[in-house]
C-alpha cells in the first residue's frame, strides 16, 4: 500500500491517502512527539523550515515497515507539519529479512519529485492520482531483491 499524510499549502487541514493505517498512525504519533520536543527551542520554526527531504524506514510495533520520505510543509493557514509519502511493507514471519534501507532509498528516489511538487502547492487531487499511480513493491520484487542481494 502506498499513501501520504500531512499538511499541504493547497489544503486547509491535514491531507491523507491511506493515512489511517495502524503503522501510519504509530509513525505519526512518533513524529508529533518529536516535533513537540523541538517547540521548546526559540529557533524551532527555522529548523523545521530548513529540513531537507528526509528518507525514513520505520519499523512498527507489529513488525511491518513504512518506507518513505518527508518534507517540511504547512497548510493554507501556515500551520507547520511535515508531508510524507509512504509505502507499507508487511513483515512476514519465516522469510529472510529484506534490507529496508536499500528499498527505502529506491522508493525515496521515486517520490522525491512528488514531495517537492506537494509542498510547492500542487493540487491535491492531481497529487493523489500521481501517488496512486506509483507501483508498490510486490512479492516477486522482494524475492528478486533477496536473490540479487
Amino acid at each position: 500500500m502506498i499513501g501520504c499524510f500531512g499538511k499541504l499549502p493547497s489544503s486547509a487541514d491535514f491531507v491523507s491517502l491511506h493515512g489511517a493505517a495502524e503503522e501510519v498512525c504509530e509513525f505519526d504519533a512518533w513524529l508529533q512527539s518529536s516535533l513537540a520536543a523541538m517547540r521548546d527551542r526559540d529557533d524551532w520554526q527555522a529548523l523545521f523550515d530548513g529540513l531537507p527531504m528526509c528518507a525514513f524506514n520505520y519499523r512498527a510495533r507489529n513488525g511491518n515497515w513504512l518506507l518513505g520520505g518527508l518534507l517540511s510543509s504547512q497548510d493554507a493557514s501556515q500551520r507547520r507539519y511535515p508531508f510524507f509519502i509512504f509505502q507499507l511493507l508487511k513483515g512476514e514471519e519465516g522469510t529472510a529479512l529484506v534490507n529496508p534501507f536499500t528499498l527505502g532509498e529506491l522508493f525515496s528516489a521515486q517520490i522525491k519529485p512528488l514531495l517537492h511538487q506537494a509542498v510547492q502547492g500542487a493540487d491535491c487531487t492531481r497529487l493523489f492520482a500521481q501517488i496512486q499511480a506509483l507501483r508498490p513493491l510486490q512479492a516477486q520484487d522482494l524475492d528478486l531483491f533477496r536473490r540479487v542481494h
